[in-house]
């Protein structure tokens, strides 16, 4: 009862929402300059692709002001029935005409959704569900496996038949950490980690799927600039960039020589026309945006806020970082998107629902977190 006296009628997160306003508006501006020339020479028109990020843009702001006034608990009873759709979705997308050998989009006319961003934010919706409901049984191994892995089994692969490695990998951590925190037992937390490592081996090492950006990263680990083209490419232009850059449009690695500057690899266009610090400036704000999320799932009003908040948080953290990443060659190329700064219409709208689910649940946060208490009384 404690819980329920503490909370209050209050506004949504003003720093999230204004942090990620700002982050929306910074990567419309930067898609412009980086998609520029490739827009020119393929669509005879350079703002092709940022007419549509902006439609996109403003899709997205609605989105997330609407999201923001849903009550997240009307979620946990849907959950089930969004986690089949998505899953209907990823069928159906291997139906579809493949892309550079992978089926990942389902068009619809002048638009294309990418049923494995639906997927994502769907598994998240029900292992929150799941956790705050068998919060007494969550040491009991059937009262996960029973519904958990089915779900997950299916749509990993699904995803991986697509092929998409790189969405597997990012919601296997975003699964981890929310089986951890939660108190999930250590043989099925390694279970499922032994599970995921043994798929991605065979698929890159006996599959052979994009065997050769693994061999282009170990490359680039003894030497950068003998490395695979993508990465040598992003890795000048982010070490031309100095310490301020030319400044905005007057890079030169998107002059057809640095391969998706406005998608993958967004943000070397960015670090190289704005420096090292606008690299900072925008880490820094993806930073910001962790920590509110953080923040409103340690003050979430009961756990299935605070499973929502944390997955939703993490799937950003974990997807950022290994954009950024790529772009510095500490990782293989993954082929995943910079939140709110990448161009593309499915990723940035699916991120905004997720930031209109945080800014709903923190609207109802309480003054003090109170959430570790009752789940030290639930176990």
């Amino acid at each position: 009862m404690g819980i329920v006296r503490e909370r209050r009628k209050q506004d949504i997160d003003t720093p999230l929402a204004a942090i990620v306003a700002l982050l929306l508006l910074i990567g419309t501006i930067v898609i412009y300059s980086a998609s520029a020339m490739w827009a020119e020479t393929r669509f005879s028109g350079d703002a092709f692709f940022f007419k549509r990020q902006l439609l996109w843009l403003i899709l997205s702001v609605a989105v997330i002001f609407l999201m923001s006034k849903v009550d997240y608990h009307k979620y946990q009873q849907l959950a089930w029935l969004l986690l089949l759709l998505s899953i209907l979705l990823l069928v159906a997308v291997l139906f579809t005409r493949p892309v550079n050998g992978a089926r990942r989009w389902i068009s619809l006319g002048l638009i294309g959704i990418q049923p494995s961003e639906i997927f994502k934010y769907t598994l998240i919706i029900f292992l929150a569900a799941m956790l705050a409901v068998k919060r007494m049984k969550i040491k009991m191994l059937r009262s996960v496996l029973l519904p958990a892995f089915p779900a997950v089994g299916i749509g990993f692969t699904l995803i991986l038949l697509e092929p998409n490695l790189g969405a597997v990998l990012v919601l296997s951590a975003v699964v981890l950490v929310l089986f951890f925190v939660a108190g999930v037992r250590k043989r099925l937390l390694f279970l499922f980690t032994g599970t995921i490592g043994l798929a991605a081996y065979l698929m890159v090492f006996v599959g052979g799927y994009k065997k050769d950006r693994i061999y282009d990263w170990f490359q680039a680990l003894l030497d950068p600039l003998q490395a695979g083209y993508q990465v040598k490419q992003s890795i000048l232009a982010i070490g031309s960039g100095g310490l301020i850059g030319p400044g905005l449009g007057r890079g030169s690695a998107k002059l057809l020589f640095l391969p998706a500057p406005h998608t993958d690899f967004v943000f070397a266009t960015l670090a190289e026309e704005g420096g090292f610090i606008a690299a900072i400036l925008l880490l820094a704000m993806l930073l910001v945006v962790i920590w509110r999320g953080m923040r409103i799932a340690t003050y979430s009003p009961d756990l299935l806020g605070f499973y929502l908040a944390l997955g939703i948080t993490m799937l950003i953290c974990v997807q950022a970082a290994l954009n950024l990443m790529v772009a510095t060659a500490l990782v293989p190329v993954t082929g995943l998107p910079l939140p709110f700064i990448s161009y593309g219409g499915s990723s940035l709208l699916l991120t905004s629902i997720g930031v209109g689910i945080l800014l709903n649940i923190s609207r109802q946060n309480v003054k003090t977190p109170q959430l570790f208490k009752m789940r030290e009384g639930g176990r």
